[in-house]
């Protein structure tokens, strides 16, 4: 077998590429910046290539460099776990999701799967992010969204969206009879003028998700001109949703986030219209470095997407399973 490499350089390079800062590996490994450019230095010297590219304004990994980085991380994962095994601690899974999803989907399922995985902890990054890959973000589990579920071929696709306009009971009831239908500007279950007379509550400033429910619901662009000039603009789908759940307006929610609070009756469909599909919720996992714990997550992660699939089929109908 040919001689390895030390395997403190092999760590040293793998936080040295992760921070793209000498300095900031040598914060992380409690050590001086010195000694991480010797380590680095020793292990280019071992290999017989350059790892990284100095510059003034940080590093950048080369060619030999971004080849070797996802092997390396993989195998100090490997080497991790099974020393956790041995000593009997826990394990760990990185998971990386957007805010809205972990605040209004995943988190409330955590303790399931702590219970039944005591000897599993969860690390989550629950930043904003877009559907792709950054290839030196460190995560087993990545749930990502794109409006296009069609768009990317072979991403596994485990929550499809589902938008319907909801809103308080009481405001539902405030809403004039004539405003949920009529023979003038009626469109499906409701009358176009209603969306003018009663607020509408935006998950994003920009409105993407009604603009769209809007134009597949053929309202007259002035109409819509008017309510979005109107509605309330929120950050994140949870805070739209609490705010129709305070009787502020009407919220254009995803009907997994909001499955059990339309069961209990705290919220209501504001129009009688169907559901409306969108986008999608994406799982990516790396096959090639998968783990027990990260096969475990993912299989549990996929029954539970299911689950939930199952229980807005009635709002949704055959289309939803």
């Amino acid at each position: 077998m040919r001689q390895l490499p030390p395997l403190n350089g092999l760590r040293t390079f793998e936080v040295a590429a992760r921070l793209n800062s000498f300095k900031l590996a040598a914060e992380e490994l409690f050590v001086t910046q010195s000694a991480v450019s010797q380590q680095i230095r020793a292990l280019e010297t071992h290999l017989g290539v350059s790892l990284f590219v100095r510059k003034v304004n940080g590093l950048e990994l080369t060619g030999r460099g971004a080849q070797l980085l996802p092997e390396v991380a993989h195998a100090l994962r490997i080497l991790d776990e099974a020393l956790l095994d041995v000593e009997g601690m826990p394990r760990a899974i990185s998971v990386s999701t957007s805010a809205s999803f972990a605040t209004a989907w995943l988190i409330s399922r955590f303790r399931l799967f702590e219970n039944e995985n005591p000897d599993i902890n969860i690390y989550m990054n629950a930043a904003p992010i877009d559907g792709g890959v950054n290839a030196l973000e460190r995560y087993d589990v990545k749930v990502g969204y794109d409006i296009d579920p069609g768009r990317i071929a072979g991403r596994q696709l485990i929550l499809r969206e589902w938008l319907l306009p909801v809103c308080s009971p009481d405001f539902r009831s405030a809403m004039r009879a004539d405003d949920l239908c009529g023979a003038h500007g009626e469109v499906g279950g409701f009358r176009e003028n209603a969306l003018v007379t009663h607020r509408l509550l935006l998950n994003t400033p920009d409105a993407g998700d009604w603009r769209r429910w809007l134009a597949f619901h053929d309202v007259d662009r002035a109409i819509t001109k008017v309510a979005l000039q109107r509605a309330m603009a929120l950050p994140t789908d949870i805070a739209a949703i609490e705010m129709a759940v305070g009787g502020y307006g009407i919220a254009l929610a995803n009907l997994h986030y909001i499955a059990e609070r339309l069961a209990d009756g705290i919220l209501v469909p504001a129009f009688d219209v169907s559901a409306f599909p969108l986008g999608g919720h994406f799982l990516d996992v790396d096959q090639r470095f998968m783990r027990g714990s990260t096969r475990r997550f993912k299989n549990w992660l996929e029954e539970q997407a299911g689950l939930s699939t199952d229980r807005i089929s009635c709002w949704c109908g055959e289309a939803a399973v």
